[in-house]
């Protein structure tokens, strides 16, 4: 099978439903938070790691590239189409748009502590 033969079956895949997508957000919503509670994390000595770990969005865009390549996601499939730069795309979009939603629910449901008393 040439190369063109395989991303002409690549493409013509089926698009995700707007169902499956959200409980691909919402599988990784739940790995950052369990990622990010784990105790050995709080144990990193490097700099980097432990600002990778802390940061939800850095975090999410790992996540969800793992999540793009297990379950072969590709939003920009359409587009364009090269086998890991998709899936890493595809991981940025989707930790972005998580990302921003947590913030505006934090936001508008989140409960501000003034003192520390």
């Amino acid at each position: 099978m040439s190369l063109f033969q395989k991303r002409a079956r690549l493409a013509v895949r089926p698009r995700m439903s707007d169902i499956q997508l959200v409980l691909l957000m919402l599988i990784g919503k739940v790995c950052i938070y369990t990622i990010q509670r784990f105790p050995l994390v709080k144990k990193i000595k490097s700099k980097f790691l432990l600002d990778l770990f802390n940061c939800n969005f850095c975090l999410g865009t790992w996540v969800y590239f793992f999540l793009a390549l297990v379950f072969r996601v590709a939003l920009f499939r359409s587009v364009f189409y090269f086998p890991v730069v998709s899936e890493l795309a595809t991981g940025a979009t989707i930790s972005l748009v998580v990302h921003l939603f947590s913030i505006g629910w934090n936001e508008w449901f989140g409960t501000l502590v003034i003192g520390d008393k």
